[in-house]
């Protein structure tokens, strides 16, 4: 029997956003061993000349910080994010989210935060591979 990897992220309901999300990605782990690995290795190489810089994409994003300033160079910051669109292009892994509109379900169950937050409501699933 296979063995997989499971990431998770979450978005929480905030003023720009209604909904409390959760999303991720299951990968079989000889893929994650065998393709994603090297294949990322490789690009935090090109770019960051290293392979132990952590893929944070806010900070990415912003490029305020060391290691990732480099990425306010057009040119790399091309390489890099087609390098990561190669990825998210391959047929690697299965990609999921749920979502909940967080003041609705509030409203219509009746709870608090807390027990909100601790609950997943009829998501709605979504599976690629």
């Amino acid at each position: 029997m296979a063995t997989y990897f499971l990431f998770l992220d979450e978005l929480k309901a905030n003023n720009e956003y209604s909904h409390f999300c959760l999303g991720g990605c299951i990968i079989e782990e000889i893929t994650y061993k065998k393709n994603i690995i090297p294949f990322i290795n490789n690009l935090k190489h090109q770019v960051f000349g290293n392979t132990t810089t952590i893929l944070h994409e806010t900070k990415m994003r912003y490029a305020k910080e060391e290691p990732y300033k480099i990425l306010r160079d057009k040119t790399t910051n091309n390489l890099f994010w087609t390098g990561m669109k190669e990825v998210f292009s391959k047929d690697w892994f299965w990609v999921m989210c749920v979502g909940i509109h967080y003041e609705d379900y509030k409203t219509i169950y009746n709870l608090d935060s807390r027990i909100l937050m601790t609950m997943l409501a009829k998501p709605h699933l979504v599976l690629r591979k």
